[in-house]
């Protein structure tokens, strides 16, 4: 759900498409 919010409010302040994919990488704590 967390993931899902700040990707509405990165599309809002950046006026471009999130990367969700990257973000809940992010939020497991695994590297690429």
């Amino acid at each position: 759900m967390l993931v899902y919010q700040g990707a509405e409010s990165f599309e809002l302040w950046f006026k471009k498409k999130a990367p969700i994919d990257v973000m809940m990488h992010a939020c497991d704590g695994e590297k690429f």
